[in-house]
């Protein structure tokens, strides 16, 4: 009999990232910490992918703000943080952080950047409200390595960023809630309004 031979190919795999739907938009707090500054999806597809170092930078995308830096920039993956805390990150400066994870195939986890909102001590240009701060992750360099196939990529493959986040200071300011008027009420009573506030 004649015997026949087939090429079995492998599908090289990749590593898909999409900002989240519910990335982080609108305003922000002054000096607010640990804020969430961009959420992404990422999707191994046809293999597991092992991610070894990710470029991060934060910018101001609408150009007009004059702020030079955020303190506390770091990368979580899965909740978890991964590489090193960046303490003061220069506006529009790279910074390549190393870190290993590995993405499963065919699920989809998070990829965050987190920050405080605001500068160091004695900035030249502190975070002030109404400036816009948008953080982002640059394109890599044969920093993800293809699990089954063997061989490096870029991920991600073109720039990917979270939306511009406007800074505001948080002035809370109370005021009588005038639709609730005075209350006389019997001793003894359970769970009646005394006071109502606007916050």
């Amino acid at each position: 009999g004649m015997r026949v031979s087939t090429v079995c190919q492998v599908n090289q795999g990749n590593l898909v990232i999409t900002r989240s739907t519910d990335s982080p938009s609108g305003n922000v707090a002054l000096d607010s910490t640990n804020v969430t500054l961009a959420k992404f999806d990422v999707k191994a597809v046809g293999e597991a992918i092992r991610v070894s170092t990710l470029t991060v930078d934060a910018t101001d995308t609408s150009g007009t703000t004059d702020w030079t830096n955020i303190t506390n920039l770091r990368i979580f993956y899965d909740g978890i943080q991964v590489g090193t805390t960046q303490n003061t990150a220069a506006k529009d400066t790279d910074y390549p952080i190393t870190l290993s994870f590995t993405a499963p195939v065919g699920v989809t986890k998070t990829l965050e950047i987190k920050g405080d909102i605001k500068s160091a001590a004695g900035a030249a240009d502190a975070i002030t409200a109404n400036d816009k701060i948008a953080a982002r992750f640059l394109v890599g360099t044969s920093n993800a390595q293809r699990l089954t196939s063997l061989g490096t990529f870029n991920f991600p493959a073109a720039i990917s960023g979270g939306n511009a986040l406007t800074v505001v200071t948080a002035a809370i300011s109370a005021a009588k809630n005038q639709s609730v008027g005075n209350v006389s009420v019997v001793n003894n009573q359970q769970n009646v309004t005394i006071r109502s506030y606007l916050i």
